[in-house]
């Protein structure tokens, strides 16, 4: 990538991936310029993640991490569920669960993608002790998706988050609490402002509920009226309180968030010509990114449906 880009960032750009099971997706454009460090406590996703970034160049540099994040160090159980992307710290309330969903299609498939099939004792740390291990004076990036725990691992980060030592939070919530003391939204929220961040998105997944909409076979079915988890984007409301707001304004447009970003940059005396070649060079998708993108925006639910399965 050429290369306002480049000449921008001076120094590797820091991301905590917390529940890594995938590899780290988002900002695409910036992969090479990322310091990552990923987490990963199932040990069946952690083999896979290590062999996904075993000598690759995709980043500046990878560390993975076969622990937990938490709000403070120790152990604690993980339950590897039936599907692994459903794998957490807490036990699913499956009554719950289905109370709010048995009549959606293909709930049965997610229903008994909650079941535990083994588990582990992890060890757990807290974002802290990983800025005190790994010399860290700040976390640019952190992508929190460890179903439920999201709040308890922000908690073990409250003196970075107050100090804003962390740029931009892109952290999955839910709605309603389908693991057992897990923390909605809601509360998430409040702390998170409690903190000094202000939220700029939330991020819903009609994929889900497009996955969900097909007929339960005799039964008359409920058309799914939203994701019912989805992810939140804060940033310091001040952004002049982090160490460089330049970052956070990269990142934002990296996400796609130019708005907020034109704002940060105005104020760091960035002419719009600059800016204007910056988020060009920032919204080049690749092949795969633009046909995903077509399948979501423009095939029937039912299509991109089966699609999804033939491809997972």
């Amino acid at each position: 990538m050429s290369d306002v880009v480049s000449r921008e960032i001076s120094r590797p750009i820091v991301v905590v991936d917390a529940g890594a099971r995938n590899g780290f997706q988002l900002i695409p454009q910036l992969h090479r310029h990322l310091r990552l460090f990923a987490f990963e406590p199932d040990p069946r996703s952690y083999a896979t993640l290590v062999e996904r970034y075993r000598n690759s160049s995709q980043f500046h540099s990878a560390k993975c991490f076969p622990v937990a994040l938490a709000d403070e160090l120790g152990t604690a159980t993980l339950y590897s569920t039936a599907h692994p992307s459903m794998s957490s710290l807490m036990q699913a309330d499956k009554k719950l669960f289905a109370s709010y969903t048995q009549r959606m299609g293909d709930t049965k498939s997610w229903s008994e993608g909650f079941e535990v099939v083994a588990q582990h004792e992890v060890q757990q740390t807290t974002l802290e002790h990983l800025c005190e291990e790994q010399q860290l004076q700040h976390i640019d990036f952190l992508k929190l998706d460890t179903q439920g725990s999201e709040l308890k691992i922000l908690k073990g980060a409250q003196d970075l988050l107050d100090r804003k030592k962390i740029g931009v939070v892109f952290t999955e919530f839910c709605m309603v609490n389908y693991y057992e003391n897990q923390s909605c939204f809601s509360e998430l929220d409040q702390w998170m402002k409690a903190r000094g961040y202000q939220l700029i998105d939330i991020r819903t997944y009609p994929e889900i509920a497009n996955r969900m909409h097909h007929s339960v076979s005799g039964k008359i079915t409920e058309q799914p009226r939203f994701g019912m988890v989805g992810d939140a984007v804060y940033i310091p409301n001040n952004v002049d309180n982090y160490y460089h707001p330049e970052t956070i304004a990269l990142l934002l447009a990296a996400l796609g968030y130019y708005s907020h970003s034109e704002t940060i940059f105005k104020t760091r005396n960035w002419n719009e010509q600059k800016i204007e070649s910056l988020f060009c060079q920032l919204d080049k998708k690749s092949g795969r990114e633009k046909w995903k993108q077509f399948l979501r925006r423009w095939t029937p639910p039912g299509i991109h449906y089966w699609y999804s399965k033939l491809r997972s």
